[in-house]
């Protein structure tokens, strides 16, 4: 499950998922000093161009998810984890 939702939403549906649920979170943040700050109005504008995106290409696995092509944003694998994944904002 790919969680695109503001962190308000997530805690509504955290407590429901079971051990074998793979949550995938994602984060669209910038760089401020060395640090990934989040920009709340950026950050909903961007998710909302990931799911257009998911559902466009119809992505169906994490590979997919890091391939996100957007403008404004870039997949930043060293601040990324397996289950955490976060993009930067270019501009």
């Amino acid at each position: 499950m790919v969680n695109l939702a503001s962190q308000e939403y997530t805690k509504a549906v955290t407590p429901y998922l079971t051990a074998q649920d793979q949550l995938i979170e994602v984060t669209f943040g910038s760089l401020v000093d060395g640090q990934v700050k989040v920009k709340a109005t950026l950050a909903k504008m961007a998710r909302g161009a990931m799911v257009r995106y998911l559902a466009e290409h119809q992505v169906t696995d994490v590979a997919g998810i890091r391939q996100f092509d957007h403008p404004d944003y870039r997949f930043s694998q060293e601040r990324s984890t397996a289950r955490h994944l976060v993009f930067i904002y270019q501009k």
